[in-house]
């Protein structure tokens, strides 16, 4: 059976997302106290007493636009106008109370009961769906007295808790899963047994409006994230886990990044620095440019960074669509022109796509597969003395001027997904960095790892 899944809502600034960080043990949201900080929902799985379920983030609450909406959703429609990032906040909103076993009602116990608390209620109760009351902020006792205030919405016993300090997310934990059980009559799965399936970690990576939620919601068939012309639309990286021949795949939508000297203080700052550490975890980035503009240099300094990571990579050229004269610009040219501009990933295969009309976005998943695959390279000590003795007869080894000629003794791989191999040269020897990048070109030639983002060292 499927894993029950639970929603967090309430009105802007209740606690909701610091909320979901204490009970998902992460840090997944990004926490502020500018209002409406959370835009898309934002899932993670959650393990108490044995039962696991999936819980959602979502943004806060404006009463008034999910009332207007309400009637929409409970005749399966959907907000219409896109683009205004509040309606779209609404409409994720919307999606998760659809998709919700629970509700998880957030309020501010701090604030006291307020008309707006009131309004939410009588909405969530239409749902017909188990809710959980949480007074958030209940950070010591002199707040305890206003909990009693929250019985009157007639939603049972409020559980006072702090997101601040995890006091209290015990016994909301213990009452999420005593109503759980009452919905399926302890039915549910317990935590899974058995190997997981391995994991692929793949991250859309690349400037702000380059379409890569867009892109996202393309491969997966649905609008998982809130797009708009509008830059740095999204904000915490969102993990979205999908199947896809077998094989699981984590696909996450980060922030745009925008030079680091525009990047603002604050939320912006907090955004820009985990993108980076997307790029770090991965173990493929799909870089998205954006066709319809020319490259520049935060395009150059982003190929540096995915380069010196870990990380293997696939550039995503979006808005093909927009291209005009496709008959004198082929994408032949494209590709030249992109591997000029950004050498650094001159190893990573280009894909054409347009998110608008979803060219190509499956595709993407196929040349996931086999980037992965590629890492995954296990050698042999034969292989690489075979390659070793080409590469010598082809082009001596040489170093730096003034430093002996080193000669290389062996190859071999330290290292599987992503590889690595070691080249043993005599005691204090070492090789000039273009002869270096001759050999790398040589292993990537000859072991068909394009797209694979691998490293070479040197030993004595």
């Amino acid at each position: 059976m499927a894993l029950p899944t639970v929603t967090i809502i309430g009105r802007i600034n209740a606690g909701k997302s610091t909320l979901f960080n204490r009970l998902t043990e992460t840090e997944k949201a990004i926490t502020s106290p500018v209002p409406g900080t959370t835009r898309d929902r934002i899932y993670s799985r959650v393990q108490w007493q044995k039962i696991q379920f999936n819980l959602i983030d979502t943004g806060g609450v404006d009463i008034e636009q999910l009332k207007n909406s309400i009637e929409l959703l409970r005749t399966k429609k959907w907000i219409k106008e896109p683009g205004l990032i509040e309606k779209e906040v609404i409409k994720q909103t919307q999606k998760a109370l659809k998709e919700a076993t629970l509700l998880l009602f957030v309020a501010d116990g701090q604030a006291g009961l307020m008309k707006h608390d009131r309004d939410l209620a009588k909405i969530l109760k239409r749902f017909q769906k188990p809710i959980v009351l949480a007074c958030n902020k209940i950070d010591s006792p002199k707040w305890n007295d206003r909990v009693s205030d929250f019985f009157s919405l007639g939603l049972g016993e409020p559980i006072p808790v702090s997101a601040k300090n995890g006091s209290g997310t015990g016994d909301l934990l213990d009452r999420i899963v005593e109503e759980l059980n009452k919905v399926q009559k302890n039915n549910w799965d317990l935590v899974e047994k058995g190997t997981e399936l391995e994991t692929i970690r793949v991250s859309f990576i690349g400037k702000p409006s380059v379409g890569k939620s867009s892109l996202l919601n393309a491969i997966l068939g649905e609008e998982r994230v809130i797009t708009s012309p509008i830059p740095q639309t999204t904000r915490e990286p969102q993990d979205i886990d999908i199947i896809y021949k077998d094989k699981k795949i984590t696909l996450v939508d980060t922030a745009g990044l925008k030079k680091r000297r525009n990047t603002a203080p604050g939320l912006d700052s907090v955004s820009y620095k985990r993108s980076l550490d997307c790029i770090k975890k991965s173990d493929i980035v799909l870089f998205v440019l954006d066709l319809s503009t020319h490259s520049s240099g935060q395009d150059l300094r982003l190929s540096g960074t995915i380069e010196n990571s870990t990380a293997s990579a696939i550039i995503i050229a979006n808005k093909w669509d927009l291209i005009q004269n496709k008959e004198t610009i082929s994408a032949q040219i494209a590709t030249d022109y992109i591997k000029k501009m950004l050498p650094p990933l001159s190893w990573a295969p280009i894909i054409y796509t347009s998110a608008v009309y979803g060219k190509n976005v499956q595709k993407i998943l196929d040349l996931i597969l086999e980037v992965y695959e590629r890492r995954k390279i296990a050698s042999t000590d034969e292989a690489l003395a075979k390659i070793l003795k080409n590469i010598l007869r082809m082009k001596k080894p040489y170093g730096g001027t003034g430093i002996e000629k080193p000669y290389i003794t062996k190859i071999k791989q330290t290292r599987t997904n992503p590889p690595e191999f070691t080249l043993y040269l005599g005691k204090n020897q070492s090789l000039d960095e273009t002869y270096l990048n001759y050999v790398k070109k040589t292993f990537r030639t000859q072991f068909d790892l394009e797209g694979v983002n691998f490293k070479t060292k040197i030993g004595n």
